[in-house]
């Protein structure tokens, strides 16, 4: 409001007739909209014309801001992200917004993905297995992933010889692009294909959703989806219920800030998805310490349990092959 004031200032609210005019326009928009998806024509709504330019730029950023009005059903960054959200739903809207309209370029079928991530364990343990504050033993990663299908490759730390006919299991989400692009682009198939694939692993029984958190963490650290497909990954996400949020994450993230939707995946145990503070793009997990039962624990809620920080995802010509 205090934008909109300063914006403003000196300048004459709009008229009646202006705000009707404005209105009308609005709703016709939104009618619009929902005809498209429907395939079915809605009557226009008739308005008066003369003289509302301006008061309908005035109310219709009003309508938005204190009402929350939607204009079409598509994420959009005037109505969703004016300032930083502080709501778990508004953080995977304004990641799933930044993903569907980043520049993205799709890799072409005989490349690889390679990616880096740094992995930080606690050393230190109670007797009930809580992690303690500190010291952390942190080291660094190297696979590559196939476009084209489900293999990928490391260099073997021993030997330093790459081995290239790796098979890593999918979770049930896979990891090779070809594959991920096929994956449902709106979250409720997202979801529903989710479910069909574990009661199909794992018998007719209704999958947990701390099994989702933990199977989308592993996805979206080895892959890097189709803006659509991503953008429906975080989407989906906002329907997982317990989440949580917590900012000015900077803990083995090397300069970069974060912010993190977290749900309880298993007793004790908090998971975290993170995004760069300021540009909403994926940054890695992590587990903490969840919130204390009243007997059985004894460590301290928020200390980190392990993490896996993404610091490079790029498409190379071949495995062990690393751009400069």
């Amino acid at each position: 409001m205090e934008t909109l004031r300063d914006a403003w200032a000196g300048t004459e609210p709009p008229s009646p007739t202006a705000r009707a005019n404005a209105r009308a326009a609005l709703l016709e928009r939104a009618a619009a909209a929902q005809s498209a998806e429907s395939g079915e024509p809605v009557p226009r709504v008739r308005a008066r014309r003369r003289d509302w330019t301006i008061g309908l730029t005035a109310a219709a950023v009003a309508a938005t801001v204190i009402t929350g009005f939607a204009v079409a059903p598509s994420l959009n960054r005037g109505e969703h992200f004016a300032a930083q959200p502080t709501t778990a739903k508004g953080v995977l809207e304004r990641a799933a917004y930044e993903a569907e309209h980043r520049p993205f370029k799709a890799p072409r079928p005989n490349q690889w993905l390679m990616v880096d991530t740094r992995v930080v364990l606690a050393t230190r343990w109670t007797k009930t297995n809580d992690a303690l504050p500190g010291p952390y033993k942190t080291s660094d990663d190297r696979l590559w992933y196939k476009v084209a299908d489900e293999r990928a490759a490391t260099v073997d730390p021993k030997s330093k010889k790459l081995v290239d006919r790796m098979s890593i299991a999918a979770y049930p989400f896979p990891h090779g692009y070809a594959n991920v692009a096929r994956l449902p682009t709106d979250p409720a198939g997202l979801i529903a294909w989710w479910k069909d694939k574990e009661r199909a692993t794992n018998g007719s029984g209704e999958p947990a959703w701390e099994l989702l958190v933990t199977q989308l963490g592993m996805f979206l650290m080895k892959s890097v989806p189709p803006p659509k497909v991503q953008a429906a990954v975080y989407l989906a996400m906002t329907r997982i219920p317990g989440a949580t949020v917590a900012t000015g994450i900077k803990d083995g993230l090397e300069g970069r800030t974060a912010v993190g939707v977290g749900w309880p995946t298993r007793p004790g145990v908090v998971q975290q998805i993170l995004f760069d503070s300021s540009t909403y793009t994926y940054l890695g997990t992590r587990d903490l310490n969840g919130p204390r039962p009243a007997s059985g624990t004894s460590g301290v809620e928020g200390t980190l349990l392990s993490a896996e920080f993404r610091t490079r995802a790029v498409y190379v010509d071949g495995p062990g092959q690393v751009p400069n």
